[in-house]
């Protein structure tokens, strides 16, 4: 799924895995300081949504006292999203970003505490297998070159029972379908309309492979580029993980995101007001998807 797409003569070279990782550490370099700001993280309904994702399907059952024994692992950590959810929750959170920016500005807005930043590649993480109660990403897998071989090294350093946790990934389903109206989109966001800033900021033309590329496009790798692209479909991600052995796999379809973009852009839409099932209407066309389940003893 993940190797590049075969060359024609005179044509770019495709993208390697090393390219899309420096095109993320790059790009995230220069936008970590103001990502929070950027995005529709701090949305109430956005963390309304997680909390009960996590209360249902991933703590469900289990104590506060419970909970302080787990060790967790967040793949993919960026400016700390899932740490300020469940950071306070679990004993120990090991939290591994590539970028390192993006791990200050983490750190700097959650401290330590239980948590420890540590600076790694996805794709090359330094732990052991059967480490963790809970293995948990957020919004990661579209960024890297070779997500299955990702996942599957996630799903190794679950403890049997232990829980995993995939969160906003972009859904092909209605990429595939909506592709030209989502392209017309993409050229009007402000990462696209900033490019020549980034461009110069990141220091992208001093590597001869990003000269020429936009590099927030191949850091969001598998919407832009890919021998599939466009998204990742939720049905082919929930097959990968159960033949890994997660059981118990449920995919969690929610238009949330969309709405909460929408309410961060200036739309004054009373998001947090909204009743959770009005979300779920969209069922398998909502642009993006979760993914929990639990590894087989």
């Amino acid at each position: 799924m993940n190797d590049p797409q075969a060359e024609s003569p005179g044509a770019p070279s495709a993208p390697t895995s090393s390219d899309v990782l420096l095109a993320n550490q790059l790009y995230y370099g220069v936008e970590a300081a103001q990502y929070d700001r950027k995005n529709h993280v701090k949305n109430p309904a956005i963390l309304r949504y997680y909390n009960t994702l996590f209360d249902r399907f991933v703590f469900e059952g289990r104590s506060a006292e419970e909970l302080k024994a787990w060790t967790a692992c967040d793949v993919g950590c960026g400016t700390g999203f899932l740490e300020g959810l469940i950071g306070h929750r679990v004993g120990r959170l090991i939290a591994f970003d590539a970028t390192h920016r993006m791990l200050l500005q983490a750190k700097a807005k959650l401290g330590s505490g239980g948590i420890s930043f540590v600076q790694a590649d996805a794709q090359r993480l330094p732990v052991g297998e059967a480490r963790f109660d809970l293995v948990c990403s957020n919004a990661m897998l579209h960024h890297v070159f070779g997500f299955e071989q990702v996942l599957s090294r996630m799903v190794s350093m679950l403890k049997p029972g232990g829980k995993l946790f995939v969160g906003y990934e972009p859904n092909a389903i209605p990429y595939r379908l909506l592709w030209p109206a989502l392209k017309v989109a993409a050229r009007i966001v402000p990462e696209h309309r900033e490019r020549d800033r980034i461009r110069e900021a990141s220091g992208q033309s001093a590597h001869p492979t990003l000269k020429d590329v936009d590099i927030h496009e191949l850091s969001e790798f598998h919407i832009f580029h890919g021998t599939r692209g466009r998204g990742i479909h939720p049905f082919d991600l929930q097959r990968f993980v159960m033949e890994q052995g997660i059981a118990d796999c449920r995919v969690h379809f929610s238009s949330i995101y969309q709405f909460a973009l929408l309410k961060d852009s200036g739309i004054p839409l009373p998001v947090q007001w909204m009743p959770d099932w009005l979300f779920k209407l969209s069922g398998r066309l909502s642009l993006s998807f979760s993914l929990t389940g639990t590894k087989a003893r």
